[in-house]
């Protein structure tokens, strides 16, 4: 049976689908797993059920979006399954769908974001192409389109309305606008408190923890962590946002001086399984070149110490073992500096390998029309390198210093991917210690002002 008019005919966001109604349940069943952050396995039924319908165009998108996420957000694994889509009547919602997936599928980061938000505000309650709009807007460092997409969107009277709360506490955090982001992220756990809903919103106690951390309200922050922390199930979240809700915490506890208890959260917690997700090497990376910049370059304590954070400490090498086998160039430049940072640190001999490997990529993707790679992130790892090399002298390290704090203000830091929260080790590279997403130290806010 086709797909009519009325309340069978909408998936779990209160969309119009189009094509047969045995497609449904799948459609249902995918858009409830991004939005919960379901782990991947969870995501990969949706090919099954994409086989079991294959005249569903939904569903032959989604899969594509699925096999394209796997894959870190783009490239070319999703195509057959975008082919298959071309093939059938497409409403104009999954037309658009369609145009935006193979837009990400060659990283065009801008014409997939366009396209996603010409879909959300097309159809408000659509919050997976909210969803899919943020993520497209965290790999090009477009604050501004994140809160764009929640702002053009609305919770609309699907099951799945209430996670709109976390996408917009997002979409503000990340402008800015921190005492905003607070109350929409609290209207969000009001809801689920009035609605005794079952399960949380996992996504939305992040978005939480953003706003209160740029408040520099640290012990709010790690109080409320820990208080929602016992939700957190690693068989069921997502791998990212499992280890990332955890960073955030382990974040939190660096930044108040409780190294110990970061260290804790990092051996129990981070890095654990799951250590080949590209997301969970984000998390603990980013983590592990935190704690080594808070201790003076790794200076003190000695070797010996297990909180030492030089070359010696074993974490490096755990970490950078999974790295191994990670491609010089994909949708995630955030990765790609981390492990840089992390070579470096650790002294391994394929530090200059992975540099050059990164720019012998970039000029390829420049070849073929797509310059940022070149023009923004390979001289941010050139002075990233400059920063870390082994016997740099002051000046060297000043220069590299400025350098950093140089291409801050044009779109290199931005085109890095991630949040603000996750780029701050760039701040602390160039300024020293960071609370609160500022310098700690006369000097190294002096250096800001001066960049």
């Amino acid at each position: 049976a086709e797909v009519g008019g009325g309340a069978d005919a909408l998936d779990a966001l209160g969309a119009p689908v189009c094509g047969p109604a045995a497609g449904l349940p799948g459609v249902r069943d995918y858009q409830s797993c991004v939005l919960r952050y379901r782990r991947f396995e969870a995501w990969g039924q949706v090919l099954s059920a994409a086989n079991q319908t294959p005249d569903s165009p939904l569903l032959q998108l989604l899969a594509a979006d699925y096999l394209q996420a796997k894959a870190g957000g783009s490239g070319p694994e999703g195509d057959d399954r975008l082919a298959a889509a071309a093939g059938l009547p497409l409403a104009e919602r999954e037309k658009g769908y369609l145009e935006a997936l193979r837009a990400s599928a060659s990283a065009d980061w801008e014409r997939a974001y366009s396209l996603w938000l010409r879909v959300v505000k097309a159809y408000p309650s659509d919050l997976f192409a909210v969803k899919r709009a943020q993520f497209v807007c965290l790999m090009r460092g477009d604050a501004g389109g994140m809160l764009a997409a929640a702002r053009a969107a609305s919770p609309g009277e699907g099951p799945l309305g209430r996670y709109y709360y976390g996408l917009l506490a997002f979409g503000l955090e990340q402008t800015g606008q921190y005492e905003r982001a607070e109350a929409a992220a609290r209207e969000g756990l009001a809801g689920e408190f009035d609605a005794q809903a079952e399960e949380q919103d996992a996504w939305l106690q992040h978005g939480l923890a953003h706003a209160l951390y740029f408040q520099a309200r640290h012990g709010e922050a790690l109080a409320f962590l820990a208080e929602r922390s016992g939700g957190w199930d690693r068989d069921t979240l997502h791998p990212f946002l499992f280890t990332h809700l955890w960073w955030h915490m382990a974040l939190l506890q660096t930044e108040e001086g409780d190294t110990s208890a970061a260290l804790t959260t990092f051996d129990n917690q981070l890095w654990v399984a799951d250590e080949q997700d590209i997301e969970v090497q984000v998390n603990a990376l980013g983590l592990l070149v935190r704690l080594f910049l808070r201790q003076g370059g790794g200076s003190a304590p000695g070797p010996e110490d297990p909180m030492a954070f030089g070359p010696e400490n074993p974490r490096w090498a755990a970490v950078l073992q999974a790295c191994e086998g990670t491609p010089f160039l994909h949708a995630y430049p955030l990765h790609n500096l981390l492990r840089l940072c992390a070579l470096l640190i650790a002294r391994r001999h394929d530090a200059p390998a992975l540099l050059s490997g990164l720019k012998i990529a970039a000029a390829e993707a420049a070849a073929a029309g797509r310059p940022q790679l070149q023009a923004e992130i390979v001289p941010l790892a050139e002075a990233l390198a400059q920063r870390l090399e082994a016997g740099a002298g002051l000046q060297e390290v000043k220069r590299a210093r400025m350098a950093i704090l140089g291409l801050r203000g044009m779109a290199s830091w931005a085109a890095v991917g991630g949040s603000e929260e996750q780029r701050g080790f760039l701040l602390e590279l160039a300024v020293g210690p960071v609370r609160a997403g500022k310098p700690t130290t006369v000097l190294g806010q002096a250096m800001l002002e001066m960049a």
